[in-house]
C-alpha cells in the first residue's frame, strides 16, 4: 500500500430516478484502493509526483474517497485520491469495473495559477499526457497544447422532451449544463474546462454508460456538490446555461 486511509464510518448513498452513488467503507472500500494502487500508471505518477512536482504538490493518504457509482444499469467504482497544493481540486481519479476488477479509466488532473491569475491545467489519461491548458477563472480555454478528443463548445442538437420551457428551447450539451450547475454550486469553471477532451466524444447529444463514468472520473464524483449536478443534468434534465445533458 502506497497511502493509507480512514475507510470507516457508515455508508452514505443517494438515490433518484436511476441514479445511484454510494460511499464504500471498510474492507469492501480498501479492496478498490488497493486495486487502484497497484496500477502502474497510479505507481508512475505518484512518483513523478513526489519528485517532479514535490514543490507544488502532494498526496493526502487520509482523504482517499471510494465511491460506487450506478447508472444506466451499469456500475462504477471511482477512487479518487486528492491532491493537495497548485490552484486546489487537483485529483487523481480510477474507474474499476466491480465485477470483473478492471481498471478501465486513469485520470489525473493537475491545477496551477499562473502570475496573470489564469489557471494551467494539466490532463493525463492512462499514463498518457492529453493535455496542457490554459484557462480563465471564467473557464474560456485560452490555449491548449493539442485537440484532445474535438469537443465542441457547443452542439447544433436541440432536446425533444416532454417538459416545457425552458428545456424546449435547451441545448443538448452535458458539459455546458454541469459547468454551470457546477458554478451555481461555487465549483469554479476552470475545473470543468478539461472535461472535453476527456470525455467529448462519449457524450456528444447523449448521454450513455460510458459517458457517465467518465465524467464521474474527470470530476472525483465523488464529491455531493458532484453528484449533485450529475442528478440535476443527467437524470432530472434541468437547465442550466441554456443546456441539458440527460438527452
Amino acid at each position: 500500500m502506497i497511502f493509507g486511509s480512514t475507510l470507516t464510518g457508515h455508508v452514505a448513498q443517494a438515490q433518484n430516478n436511476g441514479l445511484l452513488t454510494q460511499k464504500l467503507i471498510g474492507d469492501e472500500a480498501r479492496l478498490f484502493v488497493t486495486l487502484a494502487q497497484e496500477s502502474a500508471h497510479f505507481r508512475s505518477f505518484a512518483k513523478r509526483l513526489t519528485t517532479e512536482y514535490s514543490q507544488q504538490f502532494s498526496f493526502d493518504p487520509q482523504q482517499v474517497e471510494v465511491t460506487k457509482m450506478v447508472y444506466a444499469n451499469e456500475a462504477t467504482v471511482v477512487v479518487k485520491f486528492p491532491i493537495n497544493g497548485g490552484a486546489g481540486y487537483s485529483h487523481y481519479s480510477v474507474m474499476i469495473n466491480p465485477e470483473t476488477h478492471h481498471k478501465a479509466d486513469e485520470v489525473a488532473l493537475l491545477f496551477t495559477e499562473d502570475s496573470d491569475g489564469n489557471i494551467d491545467n494539466y490532463i493525463e489519461r492512462n499514463g498518457q499526457s492529453l493535455a496542457e491548458l490554459k484557462v480563465t477563472k471564467d473557464g474560456e480555454i485560452i490555449h491548449s497544447t493539442n485537440e484532445g478528443l474535438g469537443y465542441p463548445t457547443t452542439t447544433d442538437r436541440s432536446v425533444d422532451s416532454e417538459n416545457a420551457g425552458a428545456i424546449q428551447s435547451a441545448r443538448c450539451d452535458v458539459i455546458c449544463c454541469l459547468n454551470g450547475c457546477l458554478s451555481s454550486q461555487g465549483i469554479p469553471g476552470w475545473v470543468l474546462a478539461g472535461l472535453g477532451f476527456l470525455c467529448g466524444a462519449l457524450c456528444l447529444g447523449t448521454i450513455g454508460a460510458r459517458c457517465g463514468p467518465c465524467l464521474a472520473t474527470g470530476l472525483g464524483i465523488v464529491s455531493s456538490t458532484a453528484s449533485f449536478c450529475a442528478q440535476q443534468c443527467i437524470v432530472e434534465r434541468v437547465p442550466y446555461n441554456d443546456c441539458v445533458g440527460g438527452c
